[in-house]
């Protein structure tokens, strides 16, 4: 693979030319170099941090392309290498629509192309800067086919295709500090050839300035329970961190799975990007009779490695994006119902019905202000895999941790850590059989939650629990968001044959700042709903995605005492088991400091409220309502144990007083609440037009505060969704269009809601919130809600 791509870029290099401006009496001769190194070769020099104009030869680089040229005034200077391709940017069908043609068409330069200009004057910055903006393709040109006869099967199918273009390219923007001594200006780990990179120089006729800042980005992809197992350990600093997990790729136990390294220029924005281009479709023109649906316009997706970057004295504002997976196409059914041709001329005209490609993206961003102390390892977050919980074709669970260092150091030994790094806070979330969850908490004391942890990772090692999510976040000023997962598109206008499409997360989202957080993690891949259009058709089908997510969002305090600490309970809702997701399982969500020290503190300690329902014989309902706060613990587990009543859900949120907090485990399941009509010559065929979300499962929202006395006094709003959603059937929907009707009634959807306004809670008592009576009579059971609010520590 590197010989074909040198070949092919010394087949470009004959084209080479520049665009050089005349020299003036400011001519500055530019020259830049595209290497490709060993990786071992790189890491022994990164190791030494040796001088920057010392690291091309001692890194021993082949030069792959070698670009010069004159720079004067505020002229730009363009430098070339490559030729220039049309690419189709939108299509459409000829004037009898059997065919479809090129529209509109773009330039578009292949190979390798440098811009470069003189940056404004700035008294912050010493020295004359150069503007530049880089692009190199990393291999030809490819075209990727994409079908839009969809109820097209076999060759005929391959025939009804437009192209878009797939492209594989290194990039960067930014300005640079270059001088007489050659300057390493960025440096990519090659996805296809892990064992080499690829290395930009640059180096122009100015004396060199002070020294570039140089910021280092690498992604570890390692077992997630190793990485559990060391974080709860005793505390390590960054940088012996980093030591452990090169040693892990060493052992064969981990791998690099991105690097990329950039120069910057404090105050100046820097983006330098490599991987993958792709087109995917954005929007469609359809031809129904032949259920065509032609891309017409697209748009850009990357997967591969991006960093966008903003630094200041001590603060980088940071945005990082990692993808291995390009764009994954996802067939959707799609159906017309009502069919005229020349060949049938009395009705019931025919349907059709095909399959739609649309596509999927991959994506793990890490966004926000990274504090540097020193010019040692940063750990900067750790997030699953953007296709661990949808997607993932290898084995076991892992964790993809991102490391980052920023020097502007001349050579010689990187200083040592020069204190502690920012409060590192980690989410784990771990779910067993409810009963065991159960019995742990009977006897959990909440100052010893670090033993309740350590006692789940050994379960999990046993197999008798297993992680349900893990991430982190390190070195953070202010606010910061990370993303791990799958982007699944799914039509939301005419989802039988889409006209629009929504796009949401499959995966882990975690928002921080300072004591408020927000975390969503999803609990297994979408389940499906899906709807039957056509009663003398039965391939004629729509699908709807229903995403099964955990969601917290709290204010808590961190105890300077404790490093450890369970912030939520959740169990798993019956009425969105199944599948992937096991029913009867409970999830306990911890957060773990591995510097408490450094962490936002909280006047005051926190609250740990519970929610619980029961379900109970409605004859016993007097008993369980008369209950009293000290009795409460015994009466249920004796009536627990007897079989007499049923936990139905069990949901506990810590939140810091004067704050408002919520913890969901719900499915969103859409519903459809709107028809397209059967017709006079086909009245046994309908479809969807419009859809409505439903939260399924429980809702929990708390608002607390501290009365006087210490009392906390309490808002509360709890939803339980009693069965699964029914949506009405083809049968059914036929029905209300034959009696005249236009009110679609959607799914119907079973809850019951219990809601608490400004309640007095003495520390530790319980509040029963009510019974709720199924309508009709004849009732044998019902269901009743508790509430019990007390101190944390």
């Amino acid at each position: 693979m590197h010989n074909h791509r040198a070949a092919w870029i010394m087949s470009l290099g004959i084209l080479a030319w520049g665009q050089n401006i005349q020299a003036q009496d400011a001519a500055n001769k530019v020259v830049v170099t595209i290497a490709t190194v060993q990786e071992s070769d790189w890491q022994r020099e990164m190791a030494q941090n040796t001088n920057q104009k010392e690291l091309r030869e001692k890194l021993h680089a082949k030069t792959l392309m070698e670009l010069s040229g004159e720079l004067s005034g505020d002229k730009e200077l363009i430098l070339r290498s490559g030729k220039e391709h049309g690419i189709v940017t939108r299509w459409e069908f000829t004037p009898d629509r059997n065919d479809v043609a090129a529209k509109k068409t773009k330039p578009e330069f292949i190979g390798t192309e440098v811009k470069v200009a003189n940056a404004p004057t700035s008294k912050e910055l010493k020295g004359p800067r150069l503007s530049i903006t880089l692009t190199h393709d990393l291999q030809p040109l490819e075209m990727q086919p994409m079908t839009y006869a969809t109820a097209a099967t076999g060759a005929e199918r391959d025939k009804k295709s437009v192209t878009a273009p797939l492209f594989q390219r290194l990039r960067w923007q930014g300005d640079m500090l270059a001088g007489k001594d050659e300057q390493l200006l960025t440096s990519f780990l090659l996805e296809e050839t892990p064992s080499t990179r690829i290395a930009v120089f640059i180096q122009d006729s100015h004396d060199n300035p002070s020294p570039p800042l140089t910021l280092r980005q690498t992604i570890y992809r390692v077992p997630e329970m190793d990485v559990i197992e060391w974080l709860l350990a005793a505390p390590q600093n960054d940088a012996a961190l980093e030591k452990r997990l090169q040693q892990a790729v060493a052992d064969g136990q981990a791998k690099v799975v991105s690097s990329l390294t950039t120069s910057s220029v404090l105050g100046i924005r820097t983006q330098a990007q490599s991987g993958k281009e792709c087109w995917v479709p954005t929007e469609v023109d359809q031809d129904l009779g032949r259920l065509y649906q032609l891309p017409v316009s697209f748009a850009t997706v990357p997967a591969g490695s991006r960093l966008e970057c903003l630094s200041s004295e001590s603060v980088t504002s940071w945005k990082s994006h990692f993808a291995l997976h390009p764009p994954l196409a996802v067939q959707w059914p799609t159906s017309w119902l009502r069919v005229h041709d020349q060949t049938q001329t009395t009705p019931p005209f025919k349907a059709i019905h095909g399959w739609m490609d649309w596509y999927d993206r991959f994506d793990q961003e890490t966004s926000g202000k990274v504090v540097f102390h020193d010019e040692s390892p940063h750990l900067i977050s750790m997030m699953p895999p953007a296709d661990q919980t949808w997607g993932a074709d290898r084995k076991g669970r892992w964790l993809d941790v991102t490391m980052a260092q920023r020097s502007m150091s001349e050579g010689g030994p990187q200083t040592a850590p020069s204190k502690p790094g920012q409060s590192s806070l980690l989410i784990l979330g771990i779910a067993l059989d409810s009963d065991e969850a159960q019995a742990l908490l009977a006897t959990r004391q909440p100052d010893k939650d670090a033993e309740l942890l350590h006692e789940l990772v050994a379960r999990v090692k046993a197999g008798r629990a297993h992680v349900v999510t893990s991430a982190l976040s390190a070195n953070q000023s202010g606010h910061k968001e990370q993303t791990s997962g799958r982007l699944h598109a799914y039509p939301t206008e005419m989802p039988s044959i889409p006209s629009a499409w929504g796009e949401t997360t499959v995966g882990t989202t975690l928002e921080q700042d300072g004591r408020e957080l927000a975390f969503t993690q999803d609990l297994a891949p979408p389940a499906r709903t899906e709807w039957k259009l056509a009663r003398d058709m039965p391939e004629a089908i729509m699908w709807q995605p229903r995403f099964r997510k955990l969601f917290l969002h709290s204010v808590f305090s961190d105890s300077a005492k404790l490093d450890t600490q369970l912030c939520a309970v959740a169990s798993i809702p019956s009425v969105i088991a199944g599948g992937d997701l096991p029913e009867h399982e409970t999830v306990l969500l911890f957060t773990h400091r591995s510097n408490h020290e450094a962490a936002p503190k909280a006047e005051g300690s926190d609250f740990e409220l519970e929610a619980m329902i029961f379900e109970i014989p409605a004859g016993g309902a007097d008993d369980w309502q008369d209950v009293k706060s000290d009795d409460f613990t015994a009466f249920t587990q004796q009536r627990l144990k007897q079989g007499t009543a049923k936990l139905q859900s069990h949901t506990m949120l810590r939140i810091q007083p004067s704050t408002r907090g919520a913890l969901n485990v719900t499915e969103e399941y859409r519903t459809a609440t709107a028809f397209d009509p059967p017709s006079a010559e086909a009245p046994f065929r309908m479809r969807p037009t419009s859809l409505t979300s439903l939260p399924v499962g429980v809702q929990l929202e708390a608002d607390v505060a501290a009365a006087p006395g210490g009392i906390p006094r309490l808002s509360v709003a709890l939803r339980h969704s009693i069965a699964r959603p029914i949506e009405p059937g083809l049968e059914e929907t036929l029905k209300i269009a034959a009696s005249g009707m236009d009110d679609y009634p959607g799914a119907k959807h079973e809850f019951e809601e219990w809601t608490a306004h400004d309640i007095l809670f003495p520390a530790g008592t319980v509040h029963c919130l009510g019974l709720s009576l199924p309508a009709g009579g004849g009732v044998t059971t019902t269901r009743i809600a508790f509430i019990r609010v007390r101190p944390a520590q």
